[in-house]
């Protein structure tokens, strides 16, 4: 219910009391998943880009939600933005760019990564 009452919220652009109503969630049910997704959309909307990583990357990288393939790879776009702007080494902006500019690409870069138990970045 507290989910689902977030994303009412949430369509009503009342990002923080969605993302208070998904905290809640997850605090009832901690490996709720949908409750995590909506999290990580809900920080991105609401352009808090380092929240939404960090929610995600909580999800499992076997997650069926469909959410998680649309979710993770415009979370990870904002996060390599963040990183290009601090980046001062060209090569490492060019890679960064190349990988962003793939989004299928970059889900795989970011799934094999987990697997192998390495940050991406």
């Amino acid at each position: 219910v507290l989910n689902n009452l977030g994303s009412c919220y949430e369509i009503k652009k009342n990002h923080e009391k969605a993302i208070e109503l998904y905290k809640k969630a997850l605090i009832i049910s901690p490996e709720f998943e949908e409750a995590r997704l909506n999290l990580s959309a809900s920080y991105f909307n609401n352009n808090e880009f380092g929240k939404a990583y960090n929610t995600i990357e909580k999800v499992s990288i076997n997650s069926i939600d469909p959410k998680y393939r649309i979710f993770l790879p415009a979370i990870l776009s904002k996060r390599i933005d963040s990183l290009i702007k601090i980046e001062t080494n060209k090569k490492q902006i060019l890679i960064l760019e190349k990988l962003k500019a793939n989004q299928d690409t970059l889900f795989q870069v970011y799934v094999d990564s987990k697997k192998r138990k390495k940050d991406i970045f």
